[in-house]
């Protein structure tokens, strides 16, 4: 049941679908054109960040302009929170689809460096905080009055992009967890990403099962 929902977000976005995944496939190549000695780090961050928020806010975007197939679809035997899960399977799913893609253009291009797993346990964290934020506010608030949340996170990039520069999450992690292993430090960050996945899902869950769609 809850795999034919996962499957209709996918065909919710179905248009973008191709446009978005070139984007994806680009971001590494252009900041190996532009900032080759960042490439590594700042390549996978953002084709993960653009990829899966992008493709989210899609999905919210149709929902809001389509709200009686949100009503209809709670009047089906899907339960509430089955409509709400299947969106945070859908994000885990394109994350695992910006690291493959990834991991495929470092075969291709070395220069890009590896896809460490300090390195995608730290862009996960980062997707996880976001769309774990983003998530609950929009189904308290609707997407209408969150919209602008998407502007910002997308112009605020733009802004960080300086900054950032000089932020090595590799290394970053590693000098955190000193003594660590560096396997073990991204393996835990990994872990932090999937608790705040499933606490931002239990909190949606509780507010949609509230939300009155008449």
């Amino acid at each position: 049941m809850l795999l034919h929902l996962i499957k209709k977000e996918f065909v919710v976005i179905q248009k973008q679908t191709l446009w978005m995944i070139g984007l994806v496939i680009l971001i590494p190549l252009f900041i190996l054109w532009r900032l080759p000695q960042y490439a590594n780090y700042l390549g996978f961050v953002f084709s993960v960040i653009y990829g899966t928020f992008i493709m989210l806010s899609y999905i919210c975007l149709a929902e809001y302009q389509c709200e009686k197939a949100s009503a209809y679809l709670c009047t089906t035997p899907y339960p509430r929170k089955y409509l709400v899960l299947s969106k945070y399977f859908f994000c885990l799913i394109v994350y695992l689809f910006c690291a493959l893609m990834f991991r495929l253009e470092t075969l291709f291009l070395p220069q890009l460096g590896g896809l460490s797993l300090p390195l995608a346990g730290g862009a996960f964290l980062l997707i996880a905080l976001l769309c774990g934020i983003y998530l609950p506010i929009c189904y308290y608030f609707g997407y209408d009055k969150t919209k602008f949340v998407y502007v910002i996170i997308v112009l605020g990039l733009s802004y960080l992009l300086p900054s950032m520069m000089k932020f090595n999450i590799t290394n970053s992690i590693s000098r955190l967890f000193m003594g660590t292993s560096p396997n073990l430090a991204g393996a835990g960050i990994f872990l932090a990403g999937i608790l705040i996945f499933a606490l931002s899902a239990l909190v949606s869950v509780r507010i949609y099962d509230r939300k009155d769609l008449v």
